[in-house]
């Protein structure tokens, strides 16, 4: 993988709850990790700081929690008048446009 695609990631074990159950990964640098795979018995047995983290964390903090959240405004503002609007409407009125 070039350097450039490598990703930023938290390193160390994480636990998350997915559809599927209790999800762990244990990302050792960038390039290795242990997972995603369904936590068992010894990945919270081996790892209970995390476990417990993630046990006390509130859903909408932590781990993976987006940085920023985008919305559409409520009302659109009106687009700012495009340069010589008046100037082409005056021709179209005239008949000097295709």
């Amino acid at each position: 993988m070039p350097a450039l695609e490598r990703r930023i990631s938290l390193r160390g074990p994480r636990f998350w709850m997915d559809e599927g159950g209790v999800m762990f990964c244990n990302q050792l640098d960038s390039s290795t990790r242990d997972g995603p795979r369904k936590a068992t018995d010894a990945d919270i047995a081996n790892h209970p700081d995390a476990y417990d983290a993630w046990l006390n964390t509130p859903e909408d903090e932590g781990p993976g929690k987006p940085m920023i959240s985008v919305r559409d405004p409520a009302v659109k503002p009106e687009p700012p008048p495009k340069p010589f609007a008046a100037r082409r409407a005056k021709a179209a009125d005239q008949g000097e446009v295709a």
